[in-house]
């Protein structure tokens, strides 16, 4: 397990501010649309929020992989 801690840790160091913004976008995002099913507010929003989810996770994992 430590392993894995230890490559996240690699991972993240190389990130600068910007990459952080948009893991916690992304984080945030994907946090809407599991509570959006418990809301009202959010299901009208739900194809904005999910596209924000898509690129900026497509961006982590960009970031992640290079």
């Amino acid at each position: 397990m430590s392993a894995l801690f230890d490559w996240a840790e690699s991972i993240v160091q190389d990130f600068n501010i910007w990459d952080i913004a948009v893991m916690k976008l992304y984080l945030f995002s994907v946090g809407v649309l599991f509570g959006a099913y418990f809301s009202n507010f959010f299901k009208k929003w739900i194809w904005w929020v999910l596209g924000i989810a898509i690129i900026t996770g497509a961006w982590m994992i960009y970031k992640v992989i290079s």
